[in-house]
């Protein structure tokens, strides 16, 4: 999978997770969903779920642009891993970003990401991955995600998040 300017050293995960959305979009199907938020635990199985807000975590792992490219580096590459991290001296918030491949190279299968915001007012921890499979129609589809981190305000406590989703 090449980045809009055909470098196929970066994968485009903005590109990937918005056919992701529109193929979800198409086919519509249920999802299991568990979510923990501080002491608050649900779990239910969704039936019309929007997409594009549901995966728009997974589209701040995106570092295929040029001007975020330059921060990092590809630690390991063969056919089926490659793993991203920040440069020396660099600082960005994602920091490290995790993409398999299937055998031959071609399609994604899993996308792991750590992502750290903060400022003096927030900080925000998030560790998100996702896993696909094909469907019966032939193409990658993603089939689970999860999302585990937190979120601390100012003068407020910690709050720790998890979510676990499989499409059914």
């Amino acid at each position: 999978m090449r980045d809009s300017s055909g470098n196929s050293k970066f994968v485009n995960v903005a590109r990937f997770i918005e056919e992701q959305t529109q193929l979800l979009d198409s086919v519509n199907p249920p999802v299991d969903k568990k979510v923990l938020i501080g002491q608050n635990y649900e779990q239910q199985t969704l039936k019309d779920i929007n997409w594009k807000r549901e995966l728009e975590m997974f589209m701040q792992a995106d570092i295929s642009k040029p001007a975020v490219q330059a921060g990092y580096e590809l630690e390991e590459q063969n056919k089926i891993v490659r793993i991203y991290k920040p440069k020396s001296g660099e600082n960005p918030d994602i920091e490290y970003l995790k993409i398999s491949f299937d055998e031959q190279g071609q399609q994604i299968q899993t996308i792991e990401a750590h992502i750290s915001q903060w400022n003096y007012l927030y900080k925000s921890e998030k560790k998100i991955s996702l896993q696909c499979k094909q469907n019966a129609a032939g193409k990658t589809q993603i089939t689970a995600y999860q999302i585990k981190g937190f979120q601390k305000l100012l003068f407020n406590e910690e709050v720790p998040f998890e979510i676990e989703a499989r499409v059914l």
